[in-house]
């Protein structure tokens, strides 16, 4: 081979080698990491739904006092007296058993609406990271719960404080 035929070929190769390391470097994906607990306690939309949670289980709450006030004035009745009045024991039974049972159903009709609305903020906070990347042209956005699921992020790449503000931001209309 000739000398010039080794240039050629080394000039080749420095060209793709050039070539390979640009197109690298310009379709490497834009990434980043959210936590995604702080995403979650700071979205409007979950503190807005807090509230009513919290509206909902105080009224339970008076329902519950209520039914304890009652059981303590039936008890008290029952010790003022001389006589065992049966009718008034029996109706203390039947408060008492109500009384449990309420605490019961409320116990579970809370944890249902807080899961429901749990659903409800996980849902409207997916849409709007989506909407996020793809009006920021991420490639992908690593969320980091605290369990595990990433082994190392940069903090450069942590993008939660723009999430929040777009979510929130979103969440209020703008």
């Amino acid at each position: 081979m000739t000398k010039g035929k080794y240039l050629f070929i080394a000039g080749a190769l420095v060209g793709v080698f050039i070539l390979s390391f640009l197109s690298f470097k310009i379709y490497t994906p834009k990434t980043a990491t959210i936590d995604i607990k702080a995403v979650f306690n700071e979205f409007a939309y979950k503190k807005e739904l807090e509230v009513e949670l919290n509206k909902v289980k105080l009224a339970k709450q008076n329902v519950i006092d209520s039914l304890r006030i009652q059981l303590e004035n039936i008890n008290r009745s029952a010790s003022a007296k001389q006589v065992v009045d049966e009718n008034l024991v029996e109706y203390y039974k039947i408060k008492r058993e109500e009384y449990f049972t309420k605490i019961e159903e409320f116990e579970v009709t809370n944890a249902e609406l807080a899961a429901s609305y749990d659903e409800k903020i996980l849902t409207q906070m997916r849409q709007y990271i989506k909407d996020y990347g793809e009006e920021n042209k991420y490639e992908y956005i690593y969320g980091d719960d605290g369990n595990g699921y990433i082994s190392y992020a940069s903090v450069n790449n942590d993008i939660t404080k723009d999430v929040i503000k777009y979510i929130n931001n979103r969440f209020g209309g703008e």
